[in-house]
């Protein structure tokens, strides 16, 4: 058993008060304890923090995305993610010598998935060796998925989503035009032969911004899901919810998202799970009377 808390960039409970709000009461209901990260750039902890890779271990790596690194003006926004954990009893595996996005990890069990956009961030790095690397130190298999290009960051979380017992979740490419069905077939001749996957389809109209309901957060309690409404009744948003009650027997609650949405994330994007082992909580709890 472990505990599970969440973290949020301080950035949010600034700059995106609505949601923050939103946000806190839903990880409240859910029994969910959350905290701010001080040291925080932006509001993105997910891509900056390190990955959790099961049982209380984390991999820590260089985070210098080139969405913010090669424009001058965006490098303010890189955290630094030394400082970002200074204080956070972190159990690392190790820290690999590799420019990588937490939002670029979907961990599937014995799998994990990635974009091939960590081939361009590190084309000092032999390919092969990169991904010898991944697997061995995480000890799971590494598939890698195409780069959806109407994305500019290359995450894996914004097209697909683990829900155990070898079962994916695809983003609703089948949605999204001639274009969207190609690719949604080059993923699947990837996805099919290890995973059951379930492509995401909603009742309302297509609009751009539903593809952003992919990225939610699950608790042992609930899955919380973007809203693009700010009370949660637009087309899409009902149609949303209907969809993901049908997916999973937990209890599903929304917090609307639209401003991170339009800055180019969600929910799973703003938020870091921090996960410990029972004796380590006991220790840590031990060291602070």
């Amino acid at each position: 058993m472990s505990k599970h808390s969440i973290y949020l960039s301080h950035h949010l409970q600034t700059g995106y008060t609505v949601v923050y709000e939103e946000l806190c009461k839903a990880l409240e209901k859910s029994g969910v304890n959350h905290y701010l990260l001080p040291y925080s750039n932006d509001i993105w902890a997910r891509d900056f923090m390190p990955v959790h890779v099961g049982g209380g271990e984390y991999l820590g790596y260089v985070y210098r995305p080139d969405y913010l690194y090669d424009n001058v003006r965006e490098r303010e926004y890189i955290t630094n993610q030394k400082l970002a954990t200074g204080d956070i009893p972190i159990n690392y595996i190790e820290k690999l010598d590799a420019i990588i996005d937490g939002g670029n990890f979907v961990f599937c069990d014995d799998k994990i998935i990635m974009t091939d956009k960590i081939f361009s961030e590190n084309p000092n790095i032999k390919q092969s060796k990169l991904i010898n690397k991944l697997e061995e130190v995480c000890q799971k298999e590494l598939i890698l998925i195409p780069w959806d290009m109407d994305e500019e960051y290359g995450h894996a979380d914004g097209m697909v989503s683990y829900i155990g017992n070898g079962k994916l979740l695809l983003n609703n490419y089948c949605q999204m035009g001639k274009d969207g069905v190609g690719f949604s077939k080059r993923l699947h001749k990837i996805l099919n032969p290890h995973f059951t996957v379930t492509e995401l389809h909603y009742s309302s109209p297509w609009e751009e911004k539903n593809a952003a309901y992919i990225n939610y957060i699950e608790t042992e309690s609930s899955v919380i899901i973007p809203a693009l409404s700010i009370k949660h009744d637009s087309a899409s948003d009902i149609a949303a919810l209907e969809t993901f009650k049908k997916i999973f027997k937990k209890e599903i609650l929304q917090v609307y998202a639209q401003p991170l949405i339009k800055d180019g994330g969600a929910l799973h994007c703003v938020t870091w799970d921090f996960f410990q082992e029972e004796t380590e909580v006991a220790t840590a709890e031990h060291n602070n009377k």
